[in-house]
């Protein structure tokens, strides 16, 4: 049988009751407080601090379903940001596109290909100084040949363009030009043209074999002067004597001499190499080899003839060198005014080896020649260079 409850259990119970009651109550105020303030806000730090407040606020067994609310409101808001800075960057990245006149609309590959094309089209009407009209797809621009309007210069700077579409048609107009250039001067160059092109090769040939024959003697100047410096070749007086009785060289058994013979007679054979046409005389020879070091020459006048003659040769050299340089200029080809040019490049230093020469003449140009015994009006002996034979005579001299 039930036993009733007591006053006290009936009054502990209502009072129990009455407490759950106020807390609900108080849970139920503070939550609608939390969540509104929650409801209206889209900053997840405020969502953070309302987490708080219900730790603090609300009683246990309700604060799982208003953190679970508050949770979801986070999430949402994070969300929301998130797309939000996804559209602002996409929306940052459409316009860049934009601007750098790509089509944002289109997909990544589609639209590199057009913009591409899109910087072609305006490098090439950057040429023209205008649209041009499919040039993408090599149809030209507006004429026929669009081309035909650059100077020679802007060509041979677009046949560099990084579009075939230029550099091509370029090149093609070049050559074009080129080729009616040739033919027009074929066609109707002046006779006067032919003459000057006929004398500037006969000018490139001497300074070329001028050049040769000079490099060929100063290597016998050079083996000459060896020769006098180790004191073997006969005297002037010796190789006179013999030159008159008619006796070779050969029977002294001097091979210094012999050698140095050899030598002169290789300056008449450069004379034929350089003169092929066979129009020099024997007395044009004779005279030129009394202008080379011989036995005939006293050692001094040997020593300055070869100087001298070194002199001619670096001459011949300058001219030769200038003559390359010229050459090199005007890739291989032999201009027009090319005498003129050489006289330009050569004239400073030609002078100053043609005051050398000269020099080298007056002081020493009785060496050039063995000196000629003579007795002045008393008798005595004198030695008179040949080129002052006739003043010594007018001066009494006589030869005995």
């Amino acid at each position: 049988m039930n036993r009733a409850p007591s006053p006290f259990e009936i009054g502990q119970a209502v009072g129990t009751n009455i407490a759950k009651g106020f807390t609900a109550y108080q849970d139920k105020t503070a939550l609608d407080d939390i969540l509104e303030k929650a409801s209206r806000t889209q900053d997840p730090n405020v969502i953070n601090d309302v987490m708080g407040q219900i730790l603090q606020r609300v009683s246990p067994e309700r604060q799982q379903v208003a953190l679970g609310l508050l949770q979801q409101k986070q999430k949402f808001i994070q969300d929301n940001i998130e797309k939000q800075q996804k559209l602002a960057i996409d929306q940052r990245e459409r316009q860049a596109k934009i601007k750098m006149g790509v089509d944002p609309d289109l997909p990544t590959p589609l639209a590199k290909e057009a913009f591409k094309t899109q910087q072609k089209d305006k490098r090439i009407a950057s040429v023209f100084g205008e649209q041009p009209q499919g040039t993408s797809q090599g149809q030209g621009t507006n004429s026929e040949n669009p081309f035909a309007q650059f100077s020679d210069d802007k060509l041979v700077a677009l046949t560099g363009a990084p579009d075939r579409e230029i550099s091509e048609p370029a090149k093609t107009e070049l050559r074009r030009r080129q080729e009616a250039a040739k033919a027009a001067q074929s066609q109707f160059e002046p006779e006067a043209d032919k003459l000057e092109a006929k004398r500037v090769n006969e000018l490139a040939t001497e300074v070329e074999k001028e050049f040769q024959s000079a490099t060929n003697e100063n290597m016998r100047l050079e083996r000459q002067l060896q020769l006098d410096k180790e004191g073997n070749v006969s005297t002037p007086a010796l190789i006179k004597i013999m030159d008159t009785f008619g006796v070779p060289i050969g029977v002294l058994g001097n091979p210094a001499t012999e050698e140095f013979r050899k030598l002169e007679a290789d300056y008449v054979r450069d004379v034929s190499k350089v003169f092929p046409g066979g129009r020099i005389t024997n007395y044009e020879i004779g005279a030129y080899l009394k202008t080379i070091p011989s036995l005939m020459n006293s050692p001094e006048g040997r020593k300055q003839i070869i100087a001298n003659r070194k002199l001619m040769n670096e001459a011949k050299r300058v001219r030769y060198d200038a003559y390359k340089q010229i050459l090199g200029e005007n890739n291989g080809k032999k201009p027009q005014n090319l005498g003129v040019l050489l006289e330009e490049r050569t004239a400073p230093k030609l002078m100053d080896i043609e005051d050398r020469y000269i020099n080298n003449i007056n002081e020493g140009v009785d060496k050039f020649q063995q000196p000629i015994r003579m007795f002045d009006p008393q008798g005595n002996p004198v030695d008179i260079p040949p080129n002052k034979i006739e003043a010594a005579l007018k001066a009494g001299a006589r030869f005995k």
